[in-house]
């Protein structure tokens, strides 16, 4: 008989449970996220986020948001806002899928002489 690769049967690949046990083991990362990991992400992820809501002292933040949204979001987008001295207001719509910001929220006291935004009907929705 002669050897040829058809012949020659080949192992089936070691599956993670045969690469965890063997010598080489240390090799694999944990399955566990260090509490040092844990924590970098966590700011790394702050910091992401005050960079796209770049919110300004001078700025004024309405938020239009409906009964299904995670209020956790609104909550850490307020956070950002009042450390810069913002006090945000919350408008409650049923749905945020509007084309046009609603006119009662157009009618609240942002401040005086604020003008909408024109480009978004005077809302950014959330």
């Amino acid at each position: 008989m002669t050897d040829s690769p058809a012949s020659r049967s080949v192992p089936p690949p070691p599956t993670l449970d045969d690469i965890r046990a063997s010598s080489t083991a240390s090799a694999m990362p944990s399955n566990e996220e260090l509490p040092s990991v844990k924590l970098r992400h966590h700011f790394q992820a702050i910091d992401n986020m005050i960079r796209v809501f770049a919110i300004r002292p001078d700025d004024k933040v309405l938020f239009l948001i409906d009964p299904r949204l995670d209020s956790r979001v609104v909550d850490a987008i307020d956070g950002i806002a009042q450390a810069r001295g913002v006090q945000p207001l919350r408008f409650m719509a049923p749905t945020t899928q509007l084309t046009d910001c609603p006119e009662e929220a157009r009618a609240l006291p942002l401040h005086r002489g604020a003008r909408p935004h024109a480009d978004h009907g005077g809302c950014h929705a959330l």
